[in-house]
């Protein structure tokens, strides 16, 4: 991919290939507001599978996440249902709900707290806002081995899950699997 500008999309909580495209050099920024549409979603791996978390939009207002207050908390919830008993998730538990807290509803705000959140976890620097850009998608990278995944013993390794993932079962150490390094 070389030098090339690449636009990833506004994201909740992407998958790991996300900050593997950013943490090589290419060029991250948010894309258009109307992508949302793409974008609304990340998936947990936790003791029952793969959960996919949706992002209800308000039909009137697409910005904002309908029944904030309800969604926020069997989100955070279906997080420590997923994640409470990966090595790192007490670590990084309290971060994880500023994120909501910071956010108030608002779509945006939500990805922007996801993404600082998740660059601090993995010390990488501040992420570049965009406004209106043209979207050109990548195919991301997947994480091509197990890095210590919870519930293994009842499903196979998932290469395409949230960076939550990587981050509260690989702790300080998910920035060199984002990288590409073996543990």
């Amino acid at each position: 991919m070389g030098n090339q500008s690449v636009i990833l999309p506004l994201a909740f909580f992407p998958e790991s290939g996300w900050y593997a495209l950013a943490r090589k050099g290419i060029h991250a920024a948010w894309a258009d507001p109307n992508t949302l549409v793409q974008v609304k979603q990340c998936i947990l791996r936790g003791p029952n599978g793969l959960q996919t978390i949706r992002i209800p939009l308000e039909k009137a207002h697409p910005g904002r996440i309908a029944q904030f207050d309800k969604w926020k908390r069997e989100t955070l919830q279906a997080i420590r249902t997923a994640y409470g008993t990966a090595p790192f998730f007490p670590y990084y538990d309290y971060l994880t709900e500023a994120v909501f807290e910071q956010s108030d509803g608002d779509f945006r705000r939500l990805c922007l707290a996801a993404d600082a959140f998740c660059r601090r976890a993995l010390n990488m620097p501040a992420g570049e806002v965009m406004e209106h850009a043209a979207v050109s998608w990548p195919e991301l990278p997947p994480v091509a081995y197990d890095y210590g995944q919870r519930f293994t013993e009842h499903y196979p390794f998932s290469a395409r899950v949230s960076i939550l993932d990587l981050i509260f079962n690989a702790g300080p150490l998910a920035c060199e699997v984002v990288d590409g390094k073996r543990l």
